[in-house]
């Protein structure tokens, strides 16, 4: 098995690797309309001009896509689909294909999605629990963003051995780090909350936006909250390296490459 060479982290990662509070997000009480809206204000602030955390993933995934012959990218966890809507804005051959799916799919942003480009987005409309083994085509790319620390610890070496068993290769990012410059960033998100309805006032879902961000603010000490408790839950450079070895067989390829803020792994 390969690693790559990884970049020394700029600020100090926390010690304990399965700290794990809940966040808001993840809770069925909070109603469904404030869930959506909490995953498009982290869709804006992971967007440019705020960062180009959406932009690096895309070119990522493009990268993969072109170099090792894959010809579905199946979104995993996919919110609001923010990776497919990318990628479905970039020229693709005849035969490659978008698949966004979650475990509680966002039905009218995935029709929106489709009926913008019916013949590269195939949104998979039935509920998706990537912890369970699904038989991906062998040509089938899994894309995971900012999805994988809601996984609790306890049951993560099972969602990577499935997913290893699911497709050939599984790539991760995360828009935040283990360290407190990522805290810090969180705290900024009353710009987002404040930016996110009129980034996206053409989308469908409108009026809730408008409610949870601005006439009842809840957004934003939500995804506050949510933001400081997924920093902490995020596995390190290093402890990633060490369950995948634990959970994956040794012909797959560990890459990890970091910025200050985000994190991509892929075997």
């Amino acid at each position: 098995m390969q690693t790559s060479k990884l970049k020394i982290p700029v600020a100090a990662e926390y010690v304990s690797s399965e700290f794990y509070m809940f966040e808001f997000m993840d809770q069925e009480w909070v109603p469904l309309s404030l869930r959506l809206t909490l995953r498009e204000v982290v869709e804006c602030g992971c967007s440019k001009p705020l960062q180009p955390y959406y932009e690096n993933l895309a070119d990522t995934v493009e990268h993969m896509v072109t170099n090792e012959g894959f010809t579905q990218v199946v979104e995993l966890g996919a919110g609001s689909a923010p990776v497919t809507r990318l990628l479905s804005k970039r020229a693709w051959p005849d035969n490659v294909k978008l698949f966004p799916c979650d475990l509680t799919p966002d039905d009218i942003l995935y029709k929106d999605l489709e009926r913008q480009n019916p013949k590269l987005v195939a949104p998979i409309y039935a509920p998706i629990d990537f912890s369970i083994v699904r038989n991906w085509p062998a040509n089938t790319l899994l894309v995971i963003s900012s999805a994988f620390h809601h996984i609790p610890p306890s049951d993560r070496a099972n969602v990577i051995r499935a997913l290893t068993s699911s497709a050939r290769r599984v790539v991760v990012f995360e828009c935040l780090r283990k360290n407190f410059i990522s805290v810090f960033l969180v705290l900024f998100n009353f710009i987002t909350v404040f930016l996110t309805p009129l980034v996206y006032f053409n989308r469908p879902g409108k009026l809730r936006r408008f409610i949870w961000c601005w006439f009842i603010p809840l957004a934003f000490p939500l995804i506050v909250w949510d933001g400081i408790i997924s920093c902490f839950r995020m596995w390190s450079n290093k402890k990633f390296i060490t369950e995948l070895k634990r959970n994956i067989p040794a012909d797959r390829v560990i890459q990890i490459k970091n910025t200050i803020s985000n994190q991509m792994v892929s075997w």
